[in-house]
């Protein structure tokens, strides 16, 4: 199959395409970062390279030409910047999303799977309300399909452990730079998922998509203070700098909104949020709220994974 991933020099793009190529994928990589583009060719040298933005309509149209999916992994997504900037969030999460949807018609993809968040659900941020505005271009753009194709369809979860802009990610660039750590309210929860694991749910819902589909993986979920205790038994002697809440954050996540629930059923490896309301379905998605699920990880599994993240770094 040849895949398309946009925005692929990121977390989700540089684990995918190791894992498509090795399943024996033909993979393109599309981005506007020509130095990232550049490390991954050393790393995967089967892996095709496109330079270019999602905003340049031509330029998309031919990154996508010839293409079976596409993974639209673009987005702009740090949180606070995004607050202070939010007509380039607008023009990458939104526009760029719209230039994937028409391409996608024009050009007659068979798939196309956008890689949402559940900063989507029930936005409180900029960043959540364009990347619920692109799952609703999405969604809706299977009525201009013909003939199932294109099936345009979304796949939403949380925190990827690790990734660029993530806390850990952000506590280890301090204390390598000899800065205390930065730590906002202990009682904040969040969903995690291993980026391995993330792709294997895009691979998933690509096989499962027919069109429109919402699909909402099962997600764990910690605690903030976990993490942070976790963090110092990890890097002893480390001690944490109390700030305020940053704009646009949350305080708990979710996954599904309230008014979603009606519309969802229970696949065997995901949730899935269709266009019709189902019967007797509130029972199914009850515990989608971060905070419902923060006990499910343990200091030691946090712990766990924050030495096997310092371990890999030294080596």
């Amino acid at each position: 199959m040849r895949i398309l991933i946009s925005g692929g020099t990121g977390t989700f793009g540089k684990t995918a395409s190791r894992i498509l190529l090795k399943a024996g994928h033909t993979v393109t990589v599309m981005s506007r970062d020509e130095q990232k583009q550049e490390i991954m060719a050393a790393e995967l040298p089967d892996l095709r390279l496109f330079l270019g933005d999602v905003r340049d309509k031509d330029r998309l149209r031919l990154a996508m030409r010839g293409q079976d999916a596409v993974f639209h992994a673009a987005a702009l997504k740090i949180v606070p910047k995004l607050e202070f900037d939010p007509i380039e969030a607008v023009k990458t999460n939104i526009y760029g999303s719209q230039n994937v949807v028409e391409c996608a018609l024009d050009l007659g993809t068979p798939k196309v799977l956008l890689i949402s968040t559940d900063k989507a659900t029930d936005p409180c941020n900029l960043y959540g309300a364009t990347k619920k505005v692109a799952e609703h271009l999405f969604r809706a753009a299977n009525a201009l399909s013909h003939e199932g194709r294109p099936a345009f369809s979304v796949l939403r979860y949380g925190n990827v452990w690790g990734s660029r802009g993530s806390v850990i990610e952000a506590w280890e660039t301090a204390v390598r730079n000899g800065e205390q750590p930065k730590v906002t309210d202990p009682r904040m929860t969040r969903f995690f998922i291993t980026a391995e694991d993330a792709i294997q749910l895009a691979i998933d819902s690509l096989d499962a998509m027919t069109g429109g589909e919402l699909f909402v993986p099962r997600m764990r979920a910690y605690k903030l203070a976990a993490l942070r205790t976790a963090f110092s038994a990890t890097y002893p002697g480390v001690t944490f700098e109390s700030v305020a809440i940053r704009p646009g954050e949350k305080i708990h996540e979710a996954l599904i909104s309230s008014y979603e629930l009606p519309y969802t059923v229970a696949a065997e490896k995901f949730f899935c949020v269709g266009d019709h309301p189902v019967e007797g379905i509130g029972k199914i998605a009850s515990r989608w709220c971060s905070s419902d699920q923060a006990e499910e990880m343990s200091i030691r599994e946090l712990s766990a994974l924050i030495k096997q993240r310092k371990n890999g770094a030294k080596k």
